[in-house]
């Protein structure tokens, strides 16, 4: 008790109870604070008090104002620990914080004025003394402190809390070692806690006093539950870590004193052969779900004293009457650089940093209702710092620990996923891990991330952000409690440009809420002195107040060191602003000094993490001769990838200081850790330097003197130019050892070599090889085996080696124990769970399914039937002795058939899937009831087998098994115990059960085996292609294909929406300084807006079929606004009236398309800080559909005048607003664009000026983002175009002229037509300055130029090597060298769009704008227009295929569409070279005016009256020659259905709809000399007519052979192009092949032939008799939206391709070939494998191989090109068509010309359907069919394709032209081979005229032909003979013999053909 002596002292009385003096403990002693130090204490008995009998005595004045209490009553008994150390509590009330009194040191605060303290040790070394002579006693009631105001903090007491308030509330949830999952509530929590405290209190350490408990454990819920139980009884704990060695660990337990040890059985080894001083009780946790063993037994005996007590719950333990300065336990640091000290915490500490963590780790979160919603999953260890204080704050939270026993990323990703974790604390080193989890995906949800324990980087938060991993970077140590300080958001940091805000985000922060803040201070001064918080200077962060612990148990000397000063030192280097943040520079013995430059190792760790490889970095100092030390980098790459050290240090020499760039960079698997996730650095100093202690000795007493810029470099490293960081690499340190570097490499090698599998299996086959090398991971083996065909059947299994199971994520190099000799690796089979018996099904059901199971996975809304179809692998491609070849029995002039546009799904390859069963599916039994669900039945199944048998089968967690339950019985027992009834795979069960599922599921994997991947991956990053023409896929019975959702997700299946704005916006912010950054960023974006398109057109067609709630459904239809899976839809027409004047519905049609096409644009430009919508246009079922991603706030309800829009046009024109923050973005989009910033005014009048058109507007989201909408209008009016077009335009209050004018008014300038023009005004530009430089140059004096001229005369005297380099340098530059800098041009956007300006100098300025636009306009119908024409006549560009081509030709020069009926008029001569371009322009422009036709017409049709509508107008516009006056078939049940529907389409006949398409051509082409109704008698195509129509309205039609008009019934076979004839088999056989067939061959083939005429005949005639018109309802079979969509073109990839092709022209072929496969592998990364940018890659590379005579890799490129195109861009699109033809050109030149063949084959059949016959380029095609023909010997029918490829190319060229006597010589050879020497002589005398008069008698071309001539003429005979000894000389031999050559080179010269296949793919560049 306190007793207060005379003269105002205190002093210090222990009170010691006369009758029980053995009931002393230090504890009874309590202190008043002072404004001085307790220099003494003094001991006396109560009733000797006032005599002679202090030990020592000392007194000390009392403070000011102190209430003294008396007559203190004597306290009640209680058991009580004993006090720890010497290390005493110092006050018990609150003074100001300059008065604190610290015990831990010799020095305390006083206005910072240090004071001395000697006599503390003393003193507590004598007290310390004393209280040996006396037992434990209980502490008495506190004396000075008033209960009714006060009382001790105790984070104990919140468990009972929780219990009382919440006590059904979830509290632990835990997956027990057996894999098994426990979960319990509050009241049970509390239970066992209290359970085990009273069993505490039986033991017999506690009897004699030894109250410190040892706890190792993972986190498992025992730990929990000691953490309440032991304070609750009066002990202390020890958290020991598990991960330490066993000497580590026994060194912990003697040091803290344990005697009781609570241990996880799994690291009971720890303890085994303790001899410590005490003996050692320990106490094993089973952590089973069977609740067995030692620790439960101590619960369990707890449990029966607290009964025997009388239940009394937390009643009589030690909750509420504790100091809270008491030591309340031991944790100890993680030991970095030396052993772990054990740090003391108390309950005071423990409670306030606990209840700051509830508050800054916002914990405390909640429902509507206020029930706890905190899920907190454990990541962290609980041993460490005591979990940061979260066992407790967790619990005051009354959250529900997840409890977690280790750190497994796949269970950590399913709780995340399935468990709904809020909250969860992690080192940065285990959040990069879980991001690069191949199972990370984004969160539905924000997790709140607590990030600690190291200095995270920037990246890490980045990465973490776009997986809704929300980090909170906290700061602290073991000795605060864990975080200390929290880096608190600021919004205005969204704004900061580049990664600033991450930058910012990296901060350690500001204090928490408990705590004081923390100091940055002078290092090494006393007293403490605070640096200027100006963010540069760097001191060390110091902490003081209420969340500093004790001090360090046993260890005085540590303490005084870490709080000398009145304050705990850090050691971490920091600066710090303002507003009291912080940010960590690096430890002080971390900072790398060389050659008197300070690196801090953060600085370079965060910039070598940027690397996308790279997953880990530690950076430490290593000795060196010359600079002292230098960097050294540890990295450790990501999973999958690798890296090297030349990779490493070329990437860090670009981005920071030379001096800063490591010497050396050691590629690892792991970086030594503590437990905690800290990189123990001393470790990789001991293992590079080994024990140098010399060098670190003396680095130890170096001054470190810390340069302010460290913090300056740090910042700027990223900003470094290339030039300025290649400077400062070649001054860094650059010796090197060649031995060493070739021991390295030799050990390398070793570690590379590859390792050869051994898989045990528990069935057949029992043993698989595999090989794999070290890097590969377990994960990666376990994904093969699941893969192959004879071990497809494990889904639920996991590996182990020497019995020990192996982690998934481990590399195989890093399997402990594995070696080349031993590689056995066992398979064991796990239980099931439901999701993994789901798995196990789903997977059964795609094995069974075929390569075909899911080919378009993930694109259902937009892909329609066979969607994303290859038919490369239908093409027959085998070579046998004696097969035709693939050419026999074409007919060149045959139409396409459409019935063979695409092979029935039966004849497809890997469609024809064989069936192993009758069904299989999921039993309506399903799912176990309860009762079963604790038995382990996981699912009920039924399956027929082909046999006819009927089995129910159960899915248990063992397995699967027939049971006994029928159709109308339930019992899921197993039928019998026989093997066959049972197995753990249901592969393996079926085969059991069936033999027929045994040999025919071998069949299924031996399909799937022999198809392309390419052909059969699901497409996930592009819709695919969706054929016109389609065979209806027959429906089959599936009870499964309803119950997909429950096999994806289960019974609790959750459709979880995308925020697609949210996700975009966030993609778009990811970094971008470097290569690898972008490859990432763009690799993310286009995956993207792929999945945004696709949900864009699923969204579009419930829209359209009226499935969505429009937001606003009392207005207009077209107003309606939807919102659908988290897009805004809209219509594409005017519903409020925007666009009135501008055209109004075709205007708004017109603007949505404009729209796409400027997002798509703004995309491309990348403006940082600009954010652009996810945008898609959709056209489905004649509706077009805006989908665009929903901006943050734009529903907000907002005050008149209050608008999100701040730069733009508000409302219209009237109202214009301006933003600064707008302003450098839309400059930059405007630079690019060549817009110039222009005023506009708004409707009072008043000027803004803007750097965009007025109609484009800047938005500001709720999210603090700037995004940028409508941007229709990008570029300048066609002012030209719309003066001739809409000449009422510019009048005022004018409308447009229905039926004559042009629709709208929404006639834009192409970007690409500004670019142009922009580029001609430069070269003019530079032109004028060329010459007045030499002008200038003209008139200086002559003595310049000979002065000039000197120093080339010493540089051509000048040595070889640097000096003539250096001389070179300087050298002078051309005089006529031009600096564009200068130049500028822009044009005004707004010109011509009614702006009104004020004075008479702006309207001087807008005219000249104007000027200046109509310029440009002029430039597009003057010179742009007429220009592709005369390249398409000159042949400088080939003929487009199809109108798709013609439009992406038009578009690339900057010709609008509306520019259609100009090229018509321009093609209007009698060049036959441009009637092919005439004719596509004609088609097109009909196929675009009977889309319009069509939307009219469908436009609110109901989906059921579709079909008629469709096959009514398409037999008006193709089928009008079969039937003239077509009527609409419609069902009469759905006319009665639909009555109220306007059937107005059934009105329409052919003249009507062409009267419509003669007003469309008229009003929007302007083609005012096209004949609609001419064309559509004489020269329209119906089949290519039809393939237009169908794939711009997305229809699928029936592949059948239409009748377009009437044809003649003939008796005989219809010849298809491929089927071998007996005449022309014949035939063939004679030309080479061996064998004839005999005459009863020959019959029985005849009377064959006869019976199939017959029988097509009927067909015909049958087939006719019913169809009165050509289509039918029932020929559509569906109809797909058709999207628009903006997603951005790859402009790395781009770069690499070109980069490439420029190094290969300039002679380096190496480099080139390298940036040419990096192209390829950036293309497959950013786009996927499946995509058209991939296609036309594969494509480019394969031309540019076959160049480089690499003819395999060519092939192999272009079979891949072929495939991609096919799925993704369509199987007859021109595309595809040209690679089908470049790869037949690559395979002859390998020498396949058999292949080649087919291929060709395969290309003309689309070739017909796409554009029909007699395409310029079809004389190349048919020509190279010739070659071939001739290369494999079959004479006669290569003679057919040269006569063929004559006939055309004299209809195009001329008899008289070169390319006609070119082929006129091939032709002759041919005849001459097949001895027509009549004819032979004819064609070269032709070919020698023709050469003759246009090269001249003395070319060698006509000289050449002249000798063929003479030789012909004079002996037939032997001409033919010599022919045919050439003919086994490659084909070229006739082609490019030297007199051909140098004719194909006056071809060039005379602008004509190249070698046509190689040119048709430089044109489709040019497309």
């Amino acid at each position: 008790m306190l007793v207060i002596t005379p003269r105002c002292t205190v002093a210090l009385i222990v009170n010691v109870p006369a009758r029980d003096p053995s009931r002393f403990t230090l504890s009874s002693i309590d202190f008043i604070e002072s404004s001085k130090a307790i220099d003494s204490f003094s001991v006396v008995s109560e009733e000797s008090r006032g005599a002679d009998t202090c030990l020592s005595s000392s007194l000390f004045p009392t403070p000011s104002g102190a209430r003294l209490p008396s007559n203190s009553p004597t306290p009640k008994t209680v058991r009580s620990p004993p006090r720890l150390g010497a290390s005493f509590p110092s006050y018990i009330n609150q003074p100001p914080p300059d008065h604190l009194l610290s015990c831990h040191t010799s020095k305390h605060p006083s206005n910072n004025r240090p004071k001395p303290m000697p006599s503390i040790p003393s003193a507590a070394d004598r007290l310390k003394a004393l209280t040996k002579h006396f037992p434990d006693a209980p502490p008495p009631s506190f004396p000075g402190i008033n209960v009714a105001n006060h009382h001790h903090l105790n984070p104990t007491v919140w468990l009972p809390r929780a219990a009382r308030v919440s006590p059904n509330a979830p509290a632990v949830l835990h997956q027990h070692a057996d894999g098994k999952t426990v979960r319990r509530n509050y009241k049970q929590l509390s239970e066992r806690a209290v359970a085990l405290a009273h069993w505490l209190l039986q033991t017999e350490e506690w009897k004699r006093g030894e109250r410190m408990v040892g706890i190792i454990s993972p986190n498992t819920p025992m730990v929990l539950e000691l953490y309440y139980a032991i304070p609750a009884a009066g002990g202390k704990m020890a958290g020991i870590n598990y991960r330490l060695t066993r000497e580590e660990v026994q060194y912990i337990i003697e040091h803290s004193g344990s005697s009781l040890i609570f241990i996880d059985k799994e690291y009971a080894h720890l303890v085994e052969g303790y001899s410590g001083p005490k003996k050692l009780r320990v106490i094993e946790d089973s952590d089973v779900s069977a609740l067995t063993g030692a620790y439960e037994d101590c619960v369990k005996q707890g449990e029966k004293y607290h009964q025997e007590l009388g239940a009394t719950g937390w009643t009589g333990l030690c909750v509420d009457k504790v100091d809270e300065n008491e030591t309340f336990g031991l944790f100890y640091t993680s030991g970095t650089t030396s052993k772990p000290k054990g740090v003391e915490f108390t309950y005071r500490g423990l409670y306030l940093t606990a209840l700051s963590n509830i508050i800054e780790g916002s914990l405390n979160i909640a429902d509507p209702d206020g029930v706890p919603t905190c899920r907190y999953l454990w990541i962290l260890p609980f041993f460490h710092a005591g979990g940061w204080t979260y066992p407790w704050a967790v619990t005051g939270a009354r959250g529900v620990h997840i409890c977690l026993r280790k750190v497994d990323y796949p269970l950590i990703w399913r709780y995340l996923l399935e468990e709904g974790v809020t909250h969860y604390c992690a080192a940065p080193v285990v959040n990069q891990h879980i991001v690069a989890s191949p199972l990370a995906k984004k969160l539905d949800r924000n997790v709140n991330v607590i990030v600690a324990a190291s200095a995270p980087s920037a990246q890490l938060f980045k990465d973490m952000a776009k997986i809704g991993l929300k980090a909170n970077h906290v700061y602290g140590l073991t000795e605060t409690y864990g975080p200390v300080t929290r880096n608190f958001f600021q919004p205005e940091w969204r704004d900061l440009p580049g990664d600033e805000m991450y930058a910012n985000m990296a901060r350690q922060g500001s204090s928490y809420l408990t705590g004081m803040d923390c100091r940055v201070v002078e290092t090494g001064k006393v007293p403490l002195t605070d640096v200027p918080k100006d963010g540069k200077t760097i001191g060390e962060i110091v902490l003081q107040g209420n969340l500093n612990a004790k001090g360090y148990y046993n260890n005085s000397k540590a303490t005084e060191e870490a709080f000398a000063g009145g304050a705990y030192h850090t050691g971490d280097l920091a600066v710090w602003w303002e507003d009291g943040s912080v940010l960590i520079m690096d430890r002080a013995k971390d900072i790398i000094i060389t050659g008197g430059e300070n690196v801090s190792s953060i600085d370079v760790e965060g910039a070598i993490l940027t690397h996308p490889s790279v997953l880990e970095v530690a950076v430490i100092a290593i000795p060196d001769p010359q600079w002292g030390e230098v960097p050294m980098a540890f990295v450790v790459p990501k999973e999958g990838k690798t890296i090297d050290e030349a990779e490493v240090l070329k990437y860090a020499k670009g981005r920071m200081a030379g001096y800063k760039v490591p010497k050396k960079a050691n590629v690892v698997k792991e970086l030594p850790k503590t437990s905690t996730g800290k990189v123990q650095k001393h470790v990789l100093r001991k293992q590079v330097v080994g024990n140098a202690s010399k060098f670190w000795s003396k680095r130890a007493q170096h001054s470190i003197r810390i340069s302010q810029d460290i913090y300056e470099i740090s910042l700027s490293h990223f900003d470094m130019s290339e030039q300025e960081a290649a400077t400062q690499a070649e001054q860094a340190p650059q010796a090197e050892d060649a031995q060493e570097l070739a021991q390295d490499e030799q050990a390398e090698a070793q570690a590379e070599q590859l390792y050869q599998l051994k898989i045990k299996l528990p069935h057949a086959p029992h043993v698989v090889d595999m090989v794999a090398s070290p890097h590969e991971t377990v994960h990666d083996i376990r994904q093969s085996i699941i893969e192959l065909p004879y071990t497809s059947d494990n889904t639920c299994f996991h590996l182990e080696y020497n019995g020990q199971t192996i982690n998934d994520f481990s590399e195989i190099g890093d399997i402990e124990g594995l070696s080349h000799e031993n590689t056995e690796i066992v398979l064991i089979e796990d239980p099931y769970t439901e999701k993994d018996a789901r798995i196990h099904f789903t997977r059964v059901k795609d094995l069974l399914a075929g390569p075909a199971a899911a080919k378009n996975a993930g694109f259902a809304g937009a892909a329609g039937i066979s969607a994303g179809i290859s038919l490369f692998e239908t093409i027959d491609l085998e070579v046998k002795e004696g097969k035709p070849h693939a050419m026999t029995g074409y007919e060149i002039d045959a139409p396409a058939k459409l019935s063979e546009f695409i092979p029935a799904p039966d004849a497809r390859k890997g469609n024809g899937v064989p069936k192993a069963v009758q069904g299989l599916a999921i039993s309506a039994w399903n799912p176990p009831p309860a009762p079963y669900r604790m038995k382990g039945h996981l699912l009920y199944l039924q399956v027929a087998t082909l046999e006819g048998e009927q089995y129910q089968i159960t899915g248990h967690v063992g397995g699967f098994y027939v049971n006994k339950s029928s159709n109308n019985k339930f019992d899921p027992s197993p039928k019998s115990a026989h093997k066959d009834n049972y197995a753990h795979s249901l592969i393996t069960l079926l085969g059991q059960l069936s033999p027929k599922f045994k040999k025919e599921f071998a069949k299924i994997q031996e399909l799937t085996q022999s198809c392309d991947p390419l052909a059969t991956v699901p497409m996930t990053n592009a819709i695919p292609a969706s054929p016109w023409l389609v065979h209806p896929e027959q429906h089959t019975s599936d009870s499964t294909r309803p119950q997909e959702a429950f096999l994806t997700a289960g019974t609790d299946n959750l459709d979880s929406l995308r925020d697609w704005n949210e996700e975009i916006q966030s993609t778009r912010e990811l970094p971008r300084a470097n290569v690898q950054e972008r490859v990432l960023r763009e690799r993310l974006l286009a995956k993207a807006h792929a999945d945004f398109a696709d949900a864009a057109a699923r969204g579009a067609m419930a829209v359209v079929k009226g499935e969505v709630q429009a937001l606003n459904p009392l207005e207009d239809t077209d107003a309606q606004m939807f919102v659908y899976n988290s897009i805004f839809f809209s219509r594409g027409y005017d519903g409020v009236g925007t666009f009135a004047k501008e055209g109004g519905d075709d205007a708004a049609r017109a603007a949505v398309g404009k729209d796409v096409a400027g997002v798509r644009l703004y995309n491309m430009m990348d403006v940082n800080g600009l954010c652009v919508l996810g945008t898609a246009v959709v056209d489905y079922m004649g509706e077009r559909i805006v989908a665009q991603s929903v901006v943050p706030g734009i529903f907000r309800q907002r005050e008149e005048g209050d608008s999100q829009i701040i730069y733009g046009g508000v409302d219209g024109k009237d109202v214009v607003a301006e933003d600064a923050s707008f302003e450098p973005m839309f400059q930059e989009v405007a630079k690019a664009l060549h817009i110039k910033t222009h005023p506009v005014w708004d409707k009072e009048g008043k000027r803004h000026d803007l750097a965009a058109s007025v109609e484009t507007k800047g938005l500001a989201g709720c999210d603090g983002r700037r995004y940028v909408l409508d941007l229709y209008r990008l570029t300048p009016l066609d002012i030209e175009f719309l003066e001739e077009a809409c000449p009422k335009t510019f009048e005022e209050g004018a409308e447009a002229e229905e039926g004559k004018d042009y629709p709208h008014r929404m006639t834009t300038l192409r970007a690409e037509l500004i670019e142009t023009f922009w580029e001609g005004k430069l070269k003019a530009w530079v032109q004028v300055e060329v010459e007045k430089k030499k002008a200038a140059k003209a008139t200086e004096e002559p003595e310049k130029t000979e002065e000039a001229a000197e120093p080339k005369e010493e540089k051509a005297e000048a040595a070889e090597g640097e000096e003539t380099e250096e001389a070179e340098e300087k050298k002078p530059e051309p005089q006529e060298r031009i600096d564009i800098s200068g130049f500028e041009y822009s044009l005004n956007p707004d010109a011509f769009s009614g702006q009104v300006p004020q004075t008479e100098e702006e309207n001087a300025q807008l005219e000249k704008d104007e000027v200046e636009v109509r310029a440009a306009s002029k430039f597009l119908r003057e010179e742009v227009i007429p220009g592709i024409i005369s390249d398409f006549k000159e042949g400088l560009i080939a003929a487009p295929l199809d109108g798709p081509a013609l439009s992406r030709m038009m578009h690339k020069r900057g010709i609008n569409m509306r520019y259609l009926g100009k090229v018509y008029e321009l093609t209007a001569t009698n060049d036959k070279k441009l009637k092919a371009v005439r004719q596509l322009a004609a088609q097109e422009m009909v196929a675009r005016a009977t889309k319009h036709v069509f939307n009219s017409v469908l436009r609110g049709l109901p989906a059921p009256l579709v079909s008629s509508a469709v096959a009514h107008v398409l037999n008006c516009l193709v089928g009008f020659k079969l039937n003239a006056k077509p009527e609409a078939v419609v069902d009469a049940g759905l006319k009665a259905i639909y009555k109220n529907t306007d059937l107005g389409f059934t009105a329409l006949s052919v003249e009507s709809i062409r009267a419509r398409i003669t007003e469309q051509t008229l009003r929007r082409f302007r083609a005012n000399t096209f004949d609609v109704n001419a064309w559509f008698e004489t020269d329209m195509r119906p089949v290519q007519l039809l393939r237009d129509v169908a794939l711009k309205m997305g229809f699928q039609l029936k592949a059948q052979d239409y009748e377009f008009a009437p044809v003649e019934k003939k008796a005989e076979v219809p010849k298809a192009n491929g089927a071998a004839t007996p005449e022309n088999t014949s035939a063939t056989r004679s030309n080479g092949s061996a064998g004839k067939k005999s005459k009863a061959e020959k019959k029985a083939a005849q009377i064959a032939a006869q019976a199939a005429a017959a029988a097509a005949a009927a067909e015909a005639a049958r087939q006719t008799a019913q169809r009165k018109v050509t289509f039918l309802p029932e020929d559509l079979v569906n109809v797909v939206p058709v999207v628009k969509e903006a997603s951005p073109k790859s402009s790395l990839a781009e770069e690499a391709l070109e980069a490439g092709r420029m190094s290969i022209i300039q002679g380096n072929r190496d480099l080139g070939v390298e940036l040419l496969l990096e192209s390829l592998s950036l293309h497959e990364q950013i786009y996927g494998v499946l995509h058209p940018e991939v296609a036309r890659g594969y494509n480019s590379l394969a031309m540019i191989y076959h160049q480089l005579e690499e003819k395999a890799l060519a092939c192999e490129l272009a079979r891949k090109a072929v495939i991609v195109a096919e799925r993704s861009l369509g199987v007859d699109s021109s595309e595809t068509i040209l690679n089908y033809l470049n790869l037949a050109l690559f395979e002859h030149s390998n020498g396949n010309s058999q292949v080649a063949l087919a291929l060709i084959k395969h290309a003309f059949t689309y070739w017909k359907v796409a554009y029909g016959e007699g395409h310029p380029d079809s004389v190349t095609t048919m020509n190279n069919v010739a070659v071939m023909l001739q290369s494999v010997k079959e004479y006669k029918d290569s003679l057919t394709w040269f006569e063929a490829s004559l006939r055309v190319c004299e209809e195009l060229f001329g008899e008289k032209s070169i390319n006609t006597a070119t082929l006129s010589f091939q032709l002759s050879q041919a005849l001459a081979l097949v001895q027509d020497a009549k004819g032979a002589v004819q064609k070269m005398r032709d070919a020698y005229n023709v050469f003759k008069e246009e090269l001249g008698p003395e070319d060698k071309n006509t000289k050449e032909t002249e000798f063929w001539l003479e030789q012909l003429t004079q002996n037939a005979v032997n001409i033919a003979k010599a022919a045919k000894q050439r003919a086994s000389l490659p084909p070229r031999v006739f082609l490019n013999a030297q007199p051909q050559q140098q004719a194909q080179q006056q071809i060039k010269e005379k602008a004509s053909r190249g070698p046509r296949v190689i040119r048709l793919q430089e044109d489709q560049e040019e497309v």
